[in-house]
Parts: C-alpha cells; structure tokens; sequence
C-alpha cells in the first residue's frame, strides 16, 4: 500500500475501531464521553501527520500545503468512511441495545452536572435529551461524518501550513493568489 491516504486513513480507521471495541467491551457507557471523542480527533491527527511525512518521503522531501491538505484532509475521510459503516453495524446490527445503553449514561452524565448548570439546567437538559430522537440511523451517522468533515477540515488546514516544505526558491501557486 504506496499510497499515503489510503494506507494511514485504513490505519486510523482500524485504530478507531479498536477503540470503539475496547470501549464497547470494557464499558459500553464510556463511550459517550467527551474524553473519547478527544482521543479519536487525536488518532486521526496523527495519522495525518504519518500521512503527509509518508508523502514527502516520496517526493524528496517536499509537499506544498496544497498537496499537505489534500494527504491529511484524505485520511480524515478515509476514516471517517470507515468509522461511520463500523458505528452503522454496531448501533444496528451488532447490538441494536446499545443505544438505550447509551441514552441512559448521557441521563446519568446531565444528572452529574447539577453542581454546574443547576437543578433547572438538568431539567432542561434531561427534556431535551427525552425529545431527541437517540437512535443511530444512516441518516443520523451521515450528519455526523458531515459534521466531522467539517471540523477535520479546518484541523488539515493546521496540519498542512504546519507540515508544508517546499524547495527552497520554489514560486507556487499558493504564494501568488
């Protein structure tokens, strides 16, 4: 596998999936926390960065942010494809459940922060929680993707003005525009 998107966004796909499992196995109700979100932004990130290294590898060197963005920006999506058809089975295939298992540790996540938002926060949050529709349909894990895509692109466009080397007196396009 020579090419850099496809072989570390099938890396950090597996290695999102090997986090779910995990997770799914030890603690179902962990999954719903904010910290796990964090580590899979994380992943991602670093098999970007592989990614554009790979690539410069291959090019003595060198990568133009333009060819940066397009390296990280495709592992992000190359995952995300990847993570969103493991969620799909999961939620309704593997363990259709698990939803409610998750719907209650998001109850019991809101009722441990009275302290922060007050007795009528929880409430609130809890009536929001009770209107939402929790199940984890193609629709719904398409918008996450979506959604995901959007904050993956801004992070590629850190990644590739932080990882861009072009040679020295090299005019580009993206010095002129």
């Amino acid at each position: 596998m020579q090419n850099p998107i496809i072989k570390n966004g099938v890396f950090a796909g597996l290695a999102g999936i090997l986090l779910m499992l995990v997770l799914y196995l030890a603690a179902p109700s962990m999954m719903t926390s904010p910290w796990i979100s964090l580590v899979s932004f994380a992943i991602i990130i670093i098999f970007m960065v592989m990614a554009v290294s790979n690539f410069k590898a291959q090019n003595n060197g060198f990568a133009s942010f333009g060819e940066a963005l397009l390296q990280s920006l495709g592992v992000a999506g190359v995952a995300t494809i990847i993570g969103s058809i493991f969620s799909y089975l999961l939620y309704n295939v593997i363990d259709p459940g698990l939803v409610d298992v998750l719907k209650e540790a998001s109850i019991a996540q809101i009722e441990s922060m009275e302290g922060l938002i007050g007795e009528e926060g929880v409430d609130k949050a809890l009536d929001d929680l009770e209107n939402q529709e929790f199940t984890f349909g193609f629709g719904k894990i398409l918008f996450g993707a979506i959604s995901a895509m959007v904050i993956y692109l801004i992070i590629s466009l850190i990644v590739a003005a932080i990882t861009q080397k072009k040679p020295k007196g090299a005019a580009s396009l993206d010095s002129h525009v």
